[in-house]
């Protein structure tokens, strides 16, 4: 009988132990969505961006040298 409250005290800490880590291995998966989620929108945004200067690039291209703005030995082109 004096082993009982070992034993209940032994499982009582082991029942917090597998508690504690559940939460972390919640708090971890939330992390790891929040991270996959932030990247998932820069790679939109970054998407946008390059179809915009793909764009422009495009558009540029279009203009007819002789419409386009003299040479003033800064251009990059």
């Amino acid at each position: 009988m004096k082993w009982l409250p070992l034993i209940l005290y032994a499982l009582k800490a082991l029942s917090m132990l597998m508690s504690r880590l559940e939460r972390k291995k919640l708090l971890d998966e939330g992390a790891r969505d929040a991270i996959a989620h932030a990247l998932r929108v820069q790679a939109d945004e970054l998407k946008r961006a390059n179809a915009a200067r793909e764009d422009q690039r495009v558009r540029n291209a279009a203009v007819p040298r002789d419409r386009s703005l003299p040479d003033d030995g800064f251009r990059r082109d």
